[in-house]
């Protein structure tokens, strides 16, 4: 409003020599809180009655006049700042002109990869139900790729699978993600890998030690499988699996890194 650039004249003005202006006999103080209660009741432009003697009170038209004088000996106390008692913040008054909510607010100068960074520090996630999330999340991604091992393909894609699982659940527990966040969901997603090829390839020899069209009860698979997986090493020498083996852990790991670097970039840059 064009008041505004009145006030903000009229009160560096004052600041700068004793004596000072008023509005219709009002200091600027004065005027800027009448302006405030006329915002305050919907009237934007106030109205003043005719100073005696000037030409608006013959003519009975509103007018604002502007008089110089010397500052009063005692300055009428200023009233109650109502920003300071949880008020709504004024338009005109209350250092409307140079340090009010309306025109000195302070803008977030921070990149999006600086606020990013500092919500990673200051996260409020859930830390205990997340790790329990990143837990099942391994042991989710593990048997899915085991399940496709069972299929009788013997593949690295699980990898991937694993470390999504268990970010993804760690997040659906924990509700965010933090430093101690990222730390759980690699250091889950290292050891779900490393079991879940384990695993796969116990499953491979499995079927490969298992005499074709033998019928087997599905406990007592599960059990072979198990009593494989903790002597795997004998076996993978036995069926010439070892450097299948080490090659399928390297790409594993290498999909995996990919696919957190994919996901952590996009969430914290």
């Amino acid at each position: 409003m064009r008041d505004m650039s009145f006030l903000t004249k009229l009160g560096e003005e004052n600041e700068k020599s004793k004596s000072g202006s008023t509005i219709n006999g009002m200091t600027a103080e004065e005027y800027a809180n009448m302006l405030d209660q006329k915002a305050e009741t919907g009237e934007e432009e106030p109205y003043f009655p005719p100073q005696p003697g000037s030409s608006a009170a013959e003519s009975e038209l509103p007018t604002t006049t502007i008089e110089d004088m010397a500052a009063p000996p005692t300055a009428p106390k200023p009233s109650a700042d109502p920003e300071k008692a949880g008020g709504t913040p004024k338009r005109y008054s209350a250092n409307s002109y140079g340090n009010s909510a309306f025109m000195s607010a302070a803008a977030d100068d921070r990149t999006l990869k600086e606020r990013r960074l500092a919500a990673l520090k200051e996260s409020s996630e859930g830390k205990i139900a997340g790790f329990i999330g990143a837990v099942l999340g391994a042991l989710l991604g593990t048997a899915i790729w085991a399940a496709i091992a069972w299929l009788g393909y013997l593949t690295w894609a699980g990898a991937p699978v694993v470390f999504l699982s268990v970010y993804l659940i760690y997040l659906m527990f924990a509700r965010d993600i933090g430093t101690s966040g990222v730390i759980v969901i690699l250091l889950l997603g290292i050891a779900g890998i490393f079991v879940g090829n384990r695993l796969c390839f116990a499953v491979s020899v499995f079927h490969e030690f298992t005499p074709a069209g033998a019928v087997v009860a599905v406990k007592d698979k599960l059990s072979e499988v198990w009593s494989i997986f903790l002597k795997l090493g004998e076996h993978l020498d036995k069926y010439g699996l070892r450097n299948k083996y080490g090659n399928n852990m390297l790409i594993g790991y290498f999909s995996a890194a990919i696919t957190a670097g994919i996901v952590f970039i996009r969430r914290f840059r």
